[in-house]
């Protein structure tokens, strides 16, 4: 009896010294297969399942054109930006969305949109996304349609400005520590934003300040510009502090709630 104990004891030692060489092994093994992401991208470039899951190990920005297939994930190593200047063509699925996160439990990276050119929708339309634990999670400055998108743990949910005219359809926005909806626009320009059939909940957790579930600021500089801001069919409930904040300081500020 003393012998099987005895066995049944090595064999119980054996084994938990052979988990940790064998978690090691595995991670490794994960991260040694995930394709880099870093520099200056002037050409085509298309991001595919076959490739994925993507690093982003140093600023990444994209001056061409951007083709990002659905189901491919984006994992952020650091406090990094993702910077679309040219074109883009990133829809994913209900089944396989795209997905950008952080590659640990820190906020790091975010994602900045920032077209050089009029609006496309075939080549600016953007729909079911997951963004998780980014410090921002999408920056739009121009020209865009995201649909279907989640964003959730992160410090800032989505970011506007500049010379925006924005679509944001059908999304959810939850968990954020300050603003859900983040709006500063200061600028010598006229601006338009629809938000139609999103839900947003649970922001502002950060303590160091009454932070809005959604925030809009204008200046136009002048009385000769114009924002108009038009929300359809938007739900904010559960957060902490204010649900959604107006500021404006020079030029019309138009605001139309349904």
């Amino acid at each position: 009896m003393n012998n099987k104990m005895k066995r049944s004891s090595s064999i119980s030692n054996l084994f938990v010294r052979t988990i940790p060489c064998l978690t090691i092994f595995l991670i490794f093994s994960v991260q040694s297969f995930a394709t880099d992401l870093i520099g200056v991208n002037d050409a085509i470039v298309n991001l595919t399942v076959a490739n994925s899951p993507y690093m982003i190990t140093g600023d990444v920005t994209f001056n061409g054109e951007l083709n990002i297939d659905p189901g491919v994930v984006v994992e952020f190593a650091g406090d990094f930006s993702f910077q679309v200047n040219g074109s883009i063509d990133a829809r994913g699925t209900d089944t396989n969305p795209i997905i950008f996160r952080s590659a640990t439990s820190d906020y790091q990276g975010y994602i900045k949109l920032n077209p050089t050119v009029s609006l496309y929708p075939d080549l600016y339309r953007i729909s079911n996304w997951e963004v998780s634990k980014l410090t921002d999670g999408v920056t739009v400055l121009n020209d865009y349609i995201l649909s279907d998108f989640d964003v959730s743990e992160c410090v800032r949910g989505v970011v506007i400005g500049w010379y925006s005219s924005i679509n944001l359809e059908n999304f959810t926005i939850h968990d954020i520590q300050k603003y859900g909806i983040y709006c500063s626009y200061a600028n010598s320009n006229s601006s338009t934003i629809n938000i139609t059939g999103g839900e947003i909940y649970n922001c502002g957790n950060y303590p160091d300040f009454n932070y809005a579930a959604a925030y809009f600021y204008y200046d136009g500089y002048s009385s000769a510009y114009t924002m108009n801001l038009n929300i359809e069919n938007l739900k904010v409930h559960d957060n902490i502090y204010y649900g959604i904040y107006f500021r404006k300081g020079s030029g019309t500020f138009n605001a139309n709630i349904k």
